[in-house]
């Protein structure tokens, strides 16, 4: 044996043994690329619809968020205005639209920028975020709506009548029967800020691209954009997220101050 292994040594015949990657590895075949490429697309496919209910739900939090941001610079401004809030629109000073003007700002937004500067349409895009829905970012200027103007929509009726001019005072808001008015009277389910959509009054079709507005009209509806749910800001300062029943029961949301689906549709 030990010769035999001393002659082998000394032949110079050599035996090659193929490796464990030489053994198995070969090309992917065109139908095994396929199936492969076929299975990326089934689980993207299944994964997508998850990924954008996450968005939404992201969406739909940040939207509270900003609602309670927005109810704290109201209470300051009350503070700072003796107990009043500001008129979603420009405030008159007897509240009718041909009156002289109480105040310098545009509408409740802008009220909360600066007053003393708000006949001036100013660019300031992190204050404006916080008063507006995340899922409705700004558009830019569409259909001579302003920046101020693309916000959370302002219940109108808070005062007894419906009046944008009107300033709402925040401890004598109308406890009688109205349109927006809850028959409750407890302050958590007087709507004071919400989602909004604004829609031609005619055709009953979303402008587009979509844009808020900012108060409830025949144009500025409340919106189900949350999975057929809308957020507002009520009066004590808490957020509350309701579907279309909700929002007509809670907080006397009648037909006639218009509603609108997620997807732009009208209401009746």
């Amino acid at each position: 044996m030990k010769f035999f292994a001393a002659n082998h040594r000394n032949s110079g015949i050599s035996f090659s043994v193929p490796s464990a990657k030489s053994r198995y590895c070969s090309r992917f075949t065109l139908i095994e690329l396929l199936i492969v490429i076929a299975i990326i697309a089934i689980l993207a496919a299944m994964l997508l619809p998850a990924l954008n209910k996450a968005r939404e739900k992201a969406q739909a939090i940040r939207c509270v968020s900003n609602l309670k941001q927005c109810g704290f610079l109201m209470n300051l401004y009350a503070d700072s205005n003796t107990d009043y809030l500001p008129s979603p629109g420009r405030a008159t000073v007897d509240g009718s639209s041909s009156g002289t003007p109480a105040v310098a700002y545009n509408n409740w937004a802008n009220a909360l920028e600066a007053p003393e500067e708000a006949l001036n349409e100013k660019e300031n895009t992190r204050f404006y975020a916080v008063l507006r829905c995340p899922s409705l970012p700004y558009t830019g200027r569409q259909h001579g709506i302003y920046q101020f103007s693309q916000v959370y929509a302002m219940n109108p009726n808070l005062t007894g009548t419906w009046s944008t001019r009107l300033a709402p005072r925040r401890g004598r808001v109308w406890k009688n029967t109205y349109q927006g008015i809850p028959s409750s009277r407890a302050v958590s389910d007087y709507l004071v800020l919400g989602d909004s959509l604004k829609m031609d009054k005619d055709s009953k079709k979303a402008l587009e691209p979509w844009i808020q507005y900012y108060y409830f009209s025949s144009e500025g509806i409340l919106q189900l954009r949350h999975a057929e749910r809308a957020n507002g800001l009520m009066l004590d300062g808490s957020v509350r997220s309701e579907n279309r029943g909700g929002w007509r029961l809670r907080s006397n949301w009648t037909p006639g101050l218009g509603m609108a689906s997620g997807n732009g549709v009208y209401l009746d």
